[in-house]
């Protein structure tokens, strides 16, 4: 009997050795899943992070072309008013610029002040944008033409 009482030991120690390893490698791969889908979610916040970087820089340099467009417009229209202002037809600007006469009218009247009503009291002047002087020295060009 002490031979069938050892074997039953035996058998189950091989079982419970069976078991510790079965239950030691689950929990090794158990870790190793977490860990490879800590790196997964981890790497999907980065590229997460970087789209929106990615749209945040577009955003800016389309702003900043904007901004260069703007100015660029603002410029063009002021050189346009400064040959009207100088006696051109809108059709030779058109011509010279390589413009239809709409458009040449268009950017006449970007370039022109607006008039603010004379009732409106203004409490500190403003300083001059550049197309305000450039059309206030043609037009003091023109009233010396006029005057000699």
């Amino acid at each position: 009997m002490a031979s069938s009482n050892k074997a039953t030991i035996s058998a189950r120690e091989r079982v419970r050795k069976a078991n510790a390893e079965r239950l030691a490698a689950e929990q090794a791969r158990l870790k190793q899943n977490e860990d490879d889908l800590v790196a997964f979610f981890n790497s999907t916040a980065d590229i997460e992070k970087a789209d929106s970087d990615v749209e945040e820089k577009i955003r800016k340099i389309r702003a900043e072309a904007e901004q260069k467009k703007a100015n660029a417009l603002t410029r063009q229209a002021a050189a346009i008013l400064g040959l009207k202002q100088r006696g051109e037809s809108t059709s030779a600007i058109a011509e010279m610029t390589e413009l239809s006469e709409a458009r040449v009218r268009e950017l006449v009247r970007l370039a022109k002040p607006k008039t603010k009503p004379a009732a409106e009291p203004v409490a500190e002047p403003s300083p001059k944008p550049v197309l305000d002087s450039a059309v206030a020295e043609n037009n003091s060009d023109e009233a010396e033409q006029l005057a000699s």
